[in-house]
């Protein structure tokens, strides 16, 4: 990576990328992506109290495997689905009248969807906010890049994100954006 973990961790964002460091740790794997996704990605506190709704939805009909390292994998979908609450979470704020907490929306939801077809894979994080704004669409993938209030944000999740998705696993993240909310798009070649 141009940017590795030792970077993020002596600028002050030890925020656990130093996992996406592999000296001497993880190998080059190949893993049934599904499994990868249901049992580890989406069980979290963060969801418990928020009110979103969490849920997946795996079109592939069988055991998809790619080859990659899952816990880079694990941290990029962990990293879109967070971003989506985020979201979400500023949306209810900021839908409120002056002085209302951001309260409970019942159609406040992520959707992570998997389907594989024609030796690929798909993986979507859909979300109900109110979208990344244009004039700033061009920048999601820069480091450093933010729109969160000083210390909510690094801004390297998704410049990661997208350094793993396409050097470590030979494949394409890209998101498309309107006012409904936000989809990010994970393309992989299957094993």
């Amino acid at each position: 990576y141009s940017l590795d973990s030792k970077t993020v961790v002596r600028a002050g964002y030890g925020l656990g990328y130093a996992q996406f460091n592999r000296e001497g740790g993880e190998n080059l794997l190949v893993y049934n992506l599904p499994a990868i996704v249901n049992t580890n990605i989406v069980q979290g506190p963060q969801f418990a109290a928020s009110g979103i709704s969490l849920r997946v939805i795996d079109r592939s009909g069988a055991p998809i495997e790619v080859s990659g390292y899952p816990n880079e994998f694990k941290q990029v979908v962990l990293n879109l689905v967070s971003n989506s609450r985020d979201a979400i979470l500023e949306r209810r704020l900021k839908s409120r009248p002056a002085g209302q907490g951001a309260g409970l929306d019942d159609n406040d939801e992520i959707t992570l969807s998997i389907a594989g077809r024609d030796n690929k894979v798909v993986i979507e994080v859909r979300d109900n906010g109110w979208g990344i704004p244009p004039e700033i669409a061009g920048r999601v993938f820069e480091p450093y890049f933010t729109t969160k209030p000083e210390g909510k944000g690094t801004g390297i999740g998704l410049y990661m994100s997208r350094l793993i998705i396409e050097e470590s696993m030979q494949g394409h993240l890209d998101f498309r954006s309107g006012p409904d909310g936000t989809v990010f798009t994970i393309e992989l070649n299957g094993a």
